[in-house]
């Protein structure tokens, strides 16, 4: 299966699963000010369970978390702690 066939199996997948595409997911997340750390633990256990179990491979977190996200300053200092 190629990559991107497989990246689409995927996100069907979590689609069916969660009723959101990973991308909606994570600025859901983003827009309720989670903070990304927390945000991409969540979608790697989700990720990796539901690649799992629908036969086609986990799609990365950095192909859905855009690195222009607007992030709060305070958000920001907190993670670099």
């Amino acid at each position: 299966m190629n990559s991107s066939s497989d990246r689409q199996k995927f996100e069907a997948a979590f689609a069916k699963r969660l009723g959101k595409t990973p991308s909606e997911f994570v600025q859901q997340k983003l827009h309720s000010s989670s903070k990304v750390a927390d945000i991409r633990y969540q979608y790697e256990i989700m990720a990796v369970e539901i690649a799992r179990q629908n036969g086609c491979q986990k799609q990365d977190f950095s192909l859905y978390y855009p690195p222009s996200a607007p992030m709060k300053p305070e958000r920001l200092e907190k993670q670099e702690r």
